[in-house]
């Protein structure tokens, strides 16, 4: 069969090379078209329960992911920026809801309900207190008692209201048509609830207490069908956004973007991709220029870089007919396919020059390199192939597909450089069809390896036998690790504005949402989650809802009664009573450290010196004009709404956050504990599974089940791996001893490399554990290419084979290595270690290869043949 491929190549090569010019645009045209998905969420098996939970929660609800938008500056500069931006937003198409402000103004007659319990509770205390100050009033109705009322409640009043609450009476008294409706409030919550409180603006944004820092929740409209391509757009419209309205507007505020998981894995990724990019390119320069300095030629080598863009491009072609996207595992397959395709022609190229060195001519040459290169070239990227295949047995997803990718562009590189590399070299040497010899030399610094390995090959087997055992502690130690937060890079933008909101917010994006059916459910749930550990607290509609309302109704009921009650005395107050009752107030002003300049103080006074300046009756009747509100009117005005406030009364930016359809309700679990390590995970989800009945949702929800699919999934690939690969080898070779002496050096790889990794204080993830499947299948070719070569060469000895074949294995080591080690820098640490890991493994595959290997051929073959070759001197 080899022998007719030769032929065909010699005859139509000039034809192959412009089919391949063809296919290189076709191919290019079809490439660029591939796009990137890290949506882990479609990587999950149609089983997967994280899965069911949020296709569960995003029928009920637009969106569970948040995105955050911190703006800071001096507050009015703020506020107009957060203003104009939300209205922008509101009108965009990838925005689902806007949230930077609480509409109070339709809650206005339901703000008692806000008050806090407590104080209901001395309200309560007072009403059943027959001589309290505040029954008194209620019975009486008269200016006297209203003083008494007020002068109790000022001598209580903590320092730094002591002022504001005597202004705000002053003013009452002087003209109570000048206070506003929330002047109006305030002084009725202090002189009923005996405190001055805080009484919401129409209007509440989030802000910190220091009036510096404003936050706006966006959630996004992002269809999971076409999840990866929709957030793009949602990002990219959001950043246009805030620019836009930022240059518009010329504000002096700080603007940033941040969030949980959704917003940080969208900058990683752009990370991740912005680098890999000109990675790969910068990869491919160095695998040229290497291969370029170990042949010590530079038209040949870099003649190979076209088959090898053409085998990559059309492996890319190949997946986006497949896929249309790459996910962030099989991105990696682009720096595999480099470091694997260049691996062929480095075989092709060495056994070319060694034949050519033996003085054949360039014909005769090609002829021999494609009929012996070839079988171990298929041979080898069968079974590596085949490997990388075993991953459609697969759960996740993203491994499906980077096995098929990884496996399929890796037979077509193959196929690719087994017609092209040949077809060039007949190009660029045909007419050096000469028997004059080229100089060509293997790497001679093998050769004292190769006579160590042949003389004391059992020594060697258990020298590595010790080593191995050696490190046996560390391989039992070895741990995945699931903490997702330490894959991301640590200088993301997100991350800096994280730690602002989580200073000035007290509040952690990185939860788990979940929901229930109903208020009530809500209410028993919020009840079991009181003393939960690894539960901060839970964010829902009740937040925003008034707690205790029918104890409070209770009371208000009890209160509008006394209001509601006709005053004993009917009889007008005395002049006596009146200046009495100011006088009162005056003095206890004095008493509590009223500044004499301030108006509440000046008011009052004021009051006085008409009354004692005039003491006429018609100055009485303008008083009590202005007093116009004891009358029992008026004080019946005064009476508290007794309605229950209902989630359906709530501004609609709010409902929209927390209510779905159907009337379900979300709950945001926020932690006090790492949700990423899976033991806090777990511990939180049990607990919300429990109270709700519903798994949790929310990308550490979906990145735990992935770390599960993860690990279960590389031990099911590397066993299949391996045991498909020793059947095949079997079938190869036709012996168990090949098979075994193939594999052990490839299984020693796997056991070194996990002992050794925790030397550099890395941590195996999701990223570096899928290392150990592509060691096997990328340490695999190595083996077989060595031992077919030692198999079918009984007339050389093995330093010799370690010198020629040796180099080209090395040399392929050494390209694979640049490819997976341009990894280790790039700006993200999942990848970084993966690229880590497969640095160490590689190196010891390669040291494994070249001596072990050997080694075990000839301890196994000892008995069979007394010497396998010739003298390398003959």
């Amino acid at each position: 069969m080899f022998t007719i491929l030769s032929s065909f190549i010699i005859k139509r090569y000039k034809h192959i090379f412009v089919f391949s010019i063809t296919c290189f645009v076709i191919a290019l045209l079809i490439a660029s078209k591939i796009g990137m998905d890290s949506n882990m969420e479609g990587m999950l098996p149609a089983n997967s329960e994280s899965l069911k939970a949020s296709m569960e929660y995003e029928e009920a609800f637009d969106s569970q992911d948040n995105v955050l938008v911190v703006v800071r500056g001096d507050s009015n500069q703020a506020e107009a920026y957060i203003e104009e931006l939300g209205e922008r937003l509101m009108l965009e198409k990838t925005v689902s809801n806007v949230l930077y402000k609480v509409e109070m103004d339709t809650l206005d007659e339901y703000f008692h309900l806000y008050i806090d319990s407590k104080y209901y509770r001395n309200l309560e205390s007072d009403l059943n207190d027959y001589n309290s100050s505040l029954s008194n009033f209620l019975r009486n109705k008269d200016f006297a008692s209203f003083s008494n009322l007020f002068t109790e409640r000022l001598d209580n009043a903590d320092e730094e209201s002591k002022e504001k609450l005597f202004n705000l009476y002053a003013k009452l008294l002087s003209s109570n048509y000048d206070l506003s409706e929330h002047e109006e409030k305030e002084l009725f919550s202090a002189l009923i609830f005996g405190e001055l409180l805080e009484i919401q603006e129409d209007s509440k944004y989030i802000v910190n207490d220091s009036m510096n820092t404003y936050l706006m929740v966006i959630k996004p409209n992002i269809a999971m069908e076409n999840f990866m391509k929709d957030r793009v757009i949602f990002f990219n419209r959001l950043e246009g956004f805030i620019s836009h309205t930022k240059d518009a507007g010329n504000y002096n505020v700080e603007v940033g973007i941040t969030g949980g998981a959704f917003v940080q894995d969208n900058e990683a990724d752009n990370t991740m991709f912005n680098g890999f990019f000109s990675t790969a390119f910068i990869t491919f320069i160095l695998i040229i220029l290497f291969i370029v300095l170990s042949f010590r030629r530079l038209i040949l080598p870099l003649a190979a870089g076209f088959p090898l863009l053409l085998g990559a491009l059309l492996a890319t072609a190949f997946a986006y007919l497949a896929y249309k996207n790459l996910n962030m595992f099989s991105i990696s397959f682009a720096v595999l396919l480099l470091g694997l395709g260049i691996d062929f022609a480095v075989h092709i190229i060495s056994r070319y020059l060694e034949e050519r060195g033996a003085g054949r001519t360039v014909r005769d040459a090609v002829t021999i390199t494609i009929k012996e290169t070839s079988s171990g070239m298929l041979v080898g990227a069968t079974t590596t192939a085949i490997a990388f295949l075993t991953f459609l047995i697969a759960e996740f997803k993203a491994f499906t597909q980077m096995g098929v990718i990884s496996g399929m562009g890796i037979f077509i590189l193959c196929i690719t450089m087994i017609f092209l590399m040949p077809t060039i070299i007949l190009l660029m040497d045909i007419k050096k069809s000469t028997h004059k010899p080229i100089k060509e030399s293997g790497y001679t610094f093998l050769m004292p390896i190769g006579k160590t390995v042949e003389k004391r090959p059992l020594v060697l087997v258990i020298i590595v036998g010790i080593v191995a055992l050696s490190l046996l502690g560390n391989v039992l130690n070895t741990e995945i690790k699931t903490d997702m937060s330490k894959i991301y890079p640590q200088d993301m933008e997100s991350l800096t504005w994280l730690e602002v909101v989580e200073e000035e917010f007290d509040y952690n994006p990185t939860s788990l949402i979940f929901m229930v059916d109903s208020i009530e459910e809500l209410m028993l749930v919020i009840a079991k989650f009181s003393n939960e550990d690894g539960i901060k607290r839970l964010d829902s509609i009740l937040e925003y809802m008034p707690q205790e309302q029918d104890y409070k109704i209770n009371v208000i009921n009890q209160l509008n009664e006394g209001l509601n009650h006709r005053k004993d005395n009917e009889y007008p107050s005395t002049p006596m009573e009146i200046i009495g009752g100011f006088q009162n107030i005056k003095d206890a002003a004095n008493r509590n450290g009223i500044a004499t300049d301030s108006e509440g103080y000046r008011r009052i006074e004021e009051i006085i010196d008409s009354i004692e300046g005039d003491t006429s009756l018609m100055t009485l009747r303008s008083i009590m004009k202005e007093l116009s509100f004891m009358d029992n009117e008026a004080i019946g005005e005064l009476q508290l709404g007794a309605e229950k406030l209902t989630i359906e009364q709530l501004p609609d930016s709010l409902k929209s956050n927390f209510v779905g359809k159907d009337g379900k309700l979300s709950v945001e679990a926020i932690p006090n504990k790492n949700i990423w390590e899976s033991e806090n995970y777990n511990t939180i989800a049990s607990a919300i599974k429990d109270a709700s009945g519903r798994n949790p949702v929310g990308m550490p929800a979906i990145m735990n089940e992935v770390t599960i699919y993860v690990k279960k999934d590389i031990l099911k690939i590397s066993l299949f791996c391996i045991t498909s690969l020793f059947i095949i080898l079997l079938i190869m070779f036709r012996s168990i001893k090949d098979a075994f002496i193939i594999l052990i050096p490839l299984l020693l790889t796997i056991f070194m490399t996990l002992g050794i990794v925790p030397i550099f204080k890395t941590d195996l993830n999701i990223f570096s554990v899928i290392a150990f499947p592509v060691l096997i299948g990328i340490g695999v070719d190595s083996g077989v290419h060595l031992l077919h070569r030692i198999k079918t060469s009984q007339d050389k000895d093995i330093p010799y084979i370690l010198t020629h074949t040796g180099k080209a294995i090395m040399m392929t080591t050494i390209t694979t290595l640049i490819g997976f080690g341009s990894l280790y820098f790039t700006n993200h640490p999942g990848l970084s270690s993966f690229g880590l890991l497969t640095i160490v493994g590689m190196s010891l595959c390669l040291v494994l290869t070249l001596t072990l290997l050997p080694a075990l051929y000839l301890v196994l073959y000892r008995k069979d043949i007394r010497k396998i070759v010739q003298p390398s001197n003959q």
